[in-house]
């Protein structure tokens, strides 16, 4: 694996950071304006003219409400529309390829199996420092009714000529308080523990069996560059594969500058420890290294397909609200609809109890 000297242009983000700033001030007007309103209830109130009042709470309540909906609006349009325009660019700045055609094995493991709706935007691959890559903007959805919303992470993927034992490296300064900005532990590694400031920083986790690899992957001096790096992602490496993943949900310069920075790191490392890997001194070990780091990605892939679960809950349903009827003579469709709900119901506590037990094995 060699390294070849490559430095990315990023001009073509070159002043999208004020981009929206007038929608900004528009929100600040409609926050003011919505002050404005509460306000002039105590003002007004003593006055004892009640169409004065609510003529006058109304006209600036709805221009403030109107101002923060509006322009909020208005900034993740043009803010999005800057960032697509400047990333078609940046991309062919640097020689690289648009496409969103990019299939789930693009995708870290630590995103996959969770959530549903998945689906990649804003793709675009080529080759860096020697190594062909891709990379997309990963969107699932979590919950449902009011509680339903989008999870959107970026993530760049590597495609190594040495297949590596299966290390995640969580990096802590980007969590949520003491909360990983991953959506999911890999399931069936540990946590390793690591002496000194590096496990302060970062959560390290791997298969069973393979800690003394991983450790010997782990060198002092790469951990020293990992803690001196100002940028935070998550690293992960998984046979012949590594990925680069931010909890940001567009590639902006900011970003980009600090998966690529990252990305820098930790090839250098790679490129280094290849020619003395031990662990892929022969063709049986590095299929052994693939086969084992690959197996839970290939568990969370057969997780994302779930579609079966709503036609066995239909089914299941439909035949259960058709024998009720029979025996009840109770009104077919609400029957029906009932027990589809309550096979729903039944289903997917059952589903989520054997997901939970089975990310502990």
């Amino acid at each position: 694996m060699v390294q070849d000297e490559q430095t990315i242009n990023y001009r073509a983000f070159a002043g999208t950071g004020g981009v929206g700033s007038a929608w900004k001030w528009v929100i600040v007007a409609g926050g003011v304006s919505t002050f404005v309103a509460m306000l002039s209830l105590f003002i007004l109130g003593s006055t004892g003219n009640t169409n004065l009042v609510f003529g006058v709470f109304m006209l600036f309540f709805t221009a403030g409400l109107a101002g923060i909906i509006g322009g909020g609006l208005g900034y993740i349009y043009s803010r999005q529309r800057a960032i697509g325009l400047a990333l078609v660019q940046f991309v062919f700045d640097n020689g690289w390829m648009l496409g969103n055609g990019v299939a789930a094995d693009d995708v870290a493991t630590s995103l996959l199996g969770i959530g549903d709706s998945q689906h990649c935007t804003d793709g675009f691959g080529g080759t860096y420092k020697g190594v062909s890559f891709s990379g997309v903007v990963y969107h699932y959805m979590t919950g449902s009714g009011k509680n339903r919303s989008e999870q959107m992470f970026t993530n760049l993927c590597f495609n190594l000529s040495k297949a590596f034992p299966l290390i995640l490296l969580d990096d802590k300064r980007n969590n949520y308080l003491f909360i990983s900005d991953l959506p999911s532990r890999i399931a069936g590694t540990k946590e390793l523990a690591v002496e000194g400031d590096f496990g302060n920083r970062f959560r390290v986790r791997v298969l069973p069996g393979t800690e003394q690899t991983v450790l010997e992957l782990l060198t002092p001096d790469f951990m020293v560059e990992l803690m001196a790096n100002p940028f935070a992602a998550d690293i992960e490496i998984e046979g012949t594969k590594m990925f680069v993943i931010s909890s940001d949900d567009a590639f902006t310069a900011d970003n980009l500058q600090n998966l690529f920075g990252t990305t820098d790191i930790v090839l250098k490392h790679l490129s280094e420890v290849s020619l003395s890997w031990q662990a892929a001194s022969s063709q049986q070990e590095v299929s052994q290294i693939t086969t084992t780091a690959l197996a839970p990605r290939l568990k969370a892939l057969k997780e994302n397909n779930s579609a079966w679960i709503v036609g066995v809950v239909i089914v299941v349903g439909a035949l259960t609200g058709r024998v009720i009827n029979t025996y009840t003579g109770q009104s077919g469709h609400n029957a029906n609809l009932f027990y589809v709900l309550l096979s729903a119901f039944v289903l997917g506590t059952i589903v989520t109890i054997i997901h939970k037990l089975s990310n502990r094995s």
